[in-house]
This record gives C-alpha cells, structure tokens and sequence, in this order.
C-alpha cells in the first residue's frame, strides 16, 4: 500500500513535468514554465524538473531565472555526467550573453523590477571578472566571487515578492549566503568538473565544508 502511495505521488508530478517537456517542444515557453512550476511545488526534491525549467528560461530569455533553478539541481543532483553539463551551462550564463539574454536586457528599466535589476547586475558582474577563459580552480574562485555578489545583491534587494522564484529558490540561496556558505556551496557543485581541485580545497577546509553539509541536509 505504501509503495502504491508513492507511485502514485511521484505521478502527480510528473504530469505536469511531462506537460512542460511538450510545451518546451511546442515553443510554448510559458505554459511550460506554468507546468514545470508545478511539478516543483508538488515535490521539490523532483531534480529533474529544476533542470527543465532552467531550460525554458534559457529559451525565454531570463538568466536570473535560469540560473536559480540551476544553483539547486547542481546541489541536489547525483550524476556525475549531468554534473558536468549542468556546471559548464551554468559557466556559459555568467559568460558573454547570448542574442535572447541581450534582448531582455534591452527591455525599458521598471521601478523595484527585481527580476530586471538583477539582470543588469548579473551583466555587470560577468563583465567585470570573466569566467569565459578560466579553468580549474581560477574559474571556481570567478563562479565564487560572482555567486557571492548574485547572492548579496539578491539578499539586499528581493523583499517579500511571495512569487515562485523567491519561495523556492531566493530564500534559500538568500540563507545560505547569510549563514557564511557560499564558499563551499560553489566548491561542492563544481565537484563533478573540478573534482581534483574540490578535494584540494576541502583538505584546507573541512570543517567549513563538514558544517555546510550538515545545513543542506537539514533543509
């Protein structure tokens, strides 16, 4: 009876993720989004949905908005060739914007528009300290420098939206940044690329990293 209850849970959200993936394909960004949504808010330890939805925000165009969910699939996930295409996707949105993520940019600047000044900030950043021709532990510390001025920018200014992104992905990211984890957030996600240069930094620093694992597995 249990094992029936859990099939039919993990059900449940697969069918709007299975929506989603069709939408995507449709060229329907938004009722992908809206569905890909749901599939989180039903289980939000379904990993694969967080990856679907950066994804859709690639395609529409959103950086923050793909980064977010793309932070939290690379915490959670346990596959180490996924790893590795997830970070260098994550890597490839800090660096040089595509046409899309331009396009949006472009767009009229709105009065306490979070979503659009984190955008603007998000260029600025990647601007001023490149990660496009760093490897190894120099392009860990850029993603570390960039994900620390993300999450106190985010920190600073995203206020009580009550939206989607700030329920499941600012709050957290919003905690770990106050909490003092950044540092081995980023180097845990960039295991599945680095993996050499993590173990490097983790001998230097295990109780740090000790102390960060003990929170993400009470959340």
């Amino acid at each position: 009876m249990l094992n029936t209850l859990r099939d039919d849970a993990l059900q449940d959200e697969r069918i709007p993720y299975h929506y989603a993936a069709l939408y995507l394909k449709m060229g329907d960004l938004d009722k992908a989004e809206s569905e890909v949504q749901k599939a989180i808010l039903l289980n939000r330890s379904f990993i694969d949905a967080h990856l679907l939805l950066s994804n859709i925000m690639i395609d529409k165009g959103a950086r923050l908005k793909a980064m977010l969910p793309l932070y939290y699939y690379l915490l959670y996930n346990s596959n180490h060739d996924d790893d590795v295409q997830a970070v260098q996707q994550l890597c490839s949105l800090w660096k040089s914007s595509s046409g899309r993520m331009i396009d949006y940019l472009r767009k009229p600047i709105i009065a306490n528009d979070l979503y659009g000044d984190a955008e603007r900030q998000i260029k600025t950043i990647s601007t001023n300290d490149s990660i496009s021709t760093a490897e190894g532990v120099e392009a860990i510390k850029i993603l570390l420098r960039s994900t620390c001025r993300l999450f106190e920018f985010l920190k600073m200014k995203s206020g009580d939206n009550f939206d989607f992104y700030q329920l499941v992905y600012l709050d957290f990211f919003i905690e770990l940044h106050t909490k003092g984890y950044v540092e081995p957030f980023v180097y845990f996600i960039s295991d599945g690329q680095w993996h050499a240069q993590v173990l490097e930094w983790i001998a230097g620093n295990g109780q740090k990293f000790n102390e960060f694992r003990v929170w993400m597995e009470s959340r």
